[in-house]
């Protein structure tokens, strides 16, 4: 597919991608990527960030009438914005970021950033699963203070 970095443990660099019009523009390059090595808190920290930052955006875009952007375009921006337009950062941080989802993708939050990131799965299935988690969440601490007072 095209997001595909390479998952070796060891791989200091990654292969580039190409700039076809078919990869995304996060992962577009004709030169290797060093490998950041993200460990499986940093992924989580960063895909936390990413969703929490865009949904902030997508509230903006829809209240504004514009449409929503796909969570591959919109984590180029993110990163872009993250580290200031050096592609060389945002493009080892993308690379590092989907290959460490890869590596750990036994995680639910990472296969499922994964999977969004990927076309796989619509990101309406993203919102409503943290949106059941709200709920039951919320039915937990209800029982736990009907129970302590």
């Amino acid at each position: 597919t095209a997001l595909d970095p390479s998952t070796g443990e060891d791989q200091k660099m990654f292969e580039p991608a190409g700039s076809e019009a078919h990869i995304p523009r996060l992962l577009q390059t004709d030169h290797e990527v060093r490998n950041l090595g993200l460990s499986k808190r940093e992924a989580e920290k960063m895909v936390k960030e990413v969703w929490k930052a865009k949904l902030v955006v997508d509230k903006k875009s829809v209240s504004n009438g514009h449409p929503v952007a796909p969570l591959v375009d919109y984590l180029q921006c993110y990163l872009m914005q993250k580290y200031n337009e050096d592609q060389t950062k945002v493009l080892q941080m993308g690379y590092s970021l989907i290959a460490a989802a890869k590596k750990y993708e036994y995680d639910a939050d990472l296969e499922m950033f994964l999977r969004v990131l990927s076309g796989d799965v619509a990101e309406d299935v993203y919102l409503e699963q943290q949106s059941y988690i709200k709920q039951v969440m919320a039915m937990f601490k209800d029982v736990d203070r009907s129970r302590h007072e």
